[in-house]
């Protein structure tokens, strides 16, 4: 028998207690103590978790459709992995090209409908960050334009403008970069952020845009679990913790999982990586916390194996985090060898 007691709930009454013995009926009435009795001190139309560039376009998108929005980043600093990556936006001329090219490397392990809207996304990339860029005055420059400017310049260097393999389709992509933003100093305004030098200037562009949006941002606050309705799963709400202690915050309209993946996460990568070991380059609050939630309501994994990264070293304090990478000769396809520019070997 499970007896829950009703006594100081009025809604749940007319019973004082409930004395039952099948398992459905005891899991119901557990339901609705917790749909009445879950305290949300706030209450959002739409909460993001994560603040890097993901999550920021996500709350960006949100607000601008006119919902309340909550931004929420467990790091004590925005900009996740995003902050320190090269800054360059991988963008498409073609949207068929790209989604041969696309269905190509998925290698039939994604449906193709999602696979389209990616394809078909990329050739609007440019003109979106443009946009995004007006928030500043940032300069904003493709990779076929920077190889316009080296050749009125003289410079024989050009940047490499297409996919990474030789697969159909490839010569449909290239990149839109944030050169410079009037005023903005990565080591002064994220000086956390030690990586690619654009990088910053793409996550500053954003998080502009995230501020003039009046979203609301709050750092230092990780998501635990999502909540859901007892009776349709459906999500409305997450509980977080904040300064040691977890809180209910309603979502009205839907929660974003925008956390990143799991490279600070030593047990994630011992089981789902093929190679060992792969330390991560920086993000060290990574750990697939948003993949664990989203498994909580049966979600279901794609690409856990696949990864895109830098050889390196591995730092002799078994103690520091990260791992050294290093610079790598520019890669080409094959037949290309001679058309190779080498301006340096390996060098830390």
């Amino acid at each position: 028998y499970a007896f829950f007691s009703v006594s100081d709930h009025p809604e749940l009454q007319p019973t004082k207690t409930a004395a039952i013995n099948n398992n459905e009926t005891t899991i119901f009435i557990i339901c609705v103590f917790i749909e009445k009795m879950m305290k949300f001190p706030e209450t959002f139309d739409v909460v993001v978790l994560g603040f890097g560039l993901g999550g920021g376009i996500a709350a960006l998108n949100a607000a601008q459709a006119g919902a309340k929005t909550l931004l929420l980043e467990k790091s004590t600093v925005p900009g996740g992995l995003s902050i320190c990556s090269y800054g360059a936006v991988r963008s498409a001329h073609d949207p068929e090209q790209a989604f041969a090219y696309l269905q190509t490397t998925n290698g039939g392990r994604t449906p193709d409908d999602v696979v389209r809207a990616l394809a078909t996304g990329m050739c609007e990339l440019e003109s979106y960050v443009r946009d995004l860029a007006t928030i500043n005055d940032a300069r904003v420059i493709t990779s076929v334009e920077e190889n316009e400017e080296r050749a009125k310049a003289g410079d024989p260097y050009r940047r490499q403008i297409r996919g990474n393999y030789p697969l159909p389709g490839t010569d449909t992509f290239y990149h839109t970069s944030v050169v410079d933003v009037p005023g903005f100093d990565a080591r002064k305004d994220y000086p956390w952020a030690n990586g690619a030098p654009n990088g910053p200037k793409l996550f500053k562009v954003v998080h502009d845009n995230v501020i003039a949006a009046g979203i609301d941002i709050r750092l230092g606050v990780g998501a635990q679990r999502l909540i859901t309705d007892p009776s349709t799963r459906e999500v409305i709400g997450v509980t977080v913790l904040q300064n040691g202690e977890e809180r209910h915050v309603a979502a009205r309209r839907g929660v974003v999982i925008a956390t990143g993946g799991f490279e600070g996460n030593a047990d994630m990568k011992a089981q789902f990586l093929e190679t060992h070991p792969v330390f991560n380059a920086a993000a060290r609050h990574n750990t697939g916390d948003g993949i664990r939630m989203a498994q909580d309501l049966g979600a279901a994994l794609w690409h856990m194996w696949h990864i895109h990264g830098a050889y390196g070293f591995r730092h002799t304090d078994p103690a520091y985090p990260y791992g050294i990478r290093v610079k790598r000769f520019p890669d080409w396809f094959p037949g290309d060898h001679d058309k190779v520019n080498l301006k340096m070997a390996w060098i830390l």
